[in-house]
């Protein structure tokens, strides 16, 4: 839904038992990273609240990292403001904790923001 989310890139396993995506997710203006992972926790489609894990940084930004599940599977999100938007990476991968890491590294290595 463009209106939803104007900039969002997912892709799936055919069986949508995976996921990974890229997106803004909402304009909230400018905001430390405790609030964003408030936002995502309350808003975000987890099955109960997430952790909150110490911060990362993908292309010279900080950013937040969120575990949890979403729908039983394991979700780990990565979130921060970029031109005012909520952006977020998100990943739902149902394999063991070693491969879902790699994907994540490899994924979050590749990231440029614009």
């Amino acid at each position: 839904d463009e209106d939803f989310a104007p900039l969002l890139y997912s892709g799936e396993t055919p069986n949508r038992s995976e996921r990974v995506s890229v997106g803004n997710v909402v304009a909230v203006g400018e905001r430390p990273l405790p609030d964003l992972m408030d936002i995502s926790a309350e808003a975000g489609g987890w099955d109960r609240r997430p952790r909150r894990l110490p911060p990362v940084v993908i292309d010279g930004a900080e950013c937040y990292h969120l575990r949890g599940t979403d729908q039983g599977r394991p979700r780990d999100e990565y979130g921060a403001v970029r031109g005012g938007d909520l952006i977020q990476i998100m990943f739902i991968l149902s394999r063991p904790p070693a491969q879902r890491q790699r994907i994540q590294d490899s994924v979050l290595a590749t990231l440029r923001w614009s």
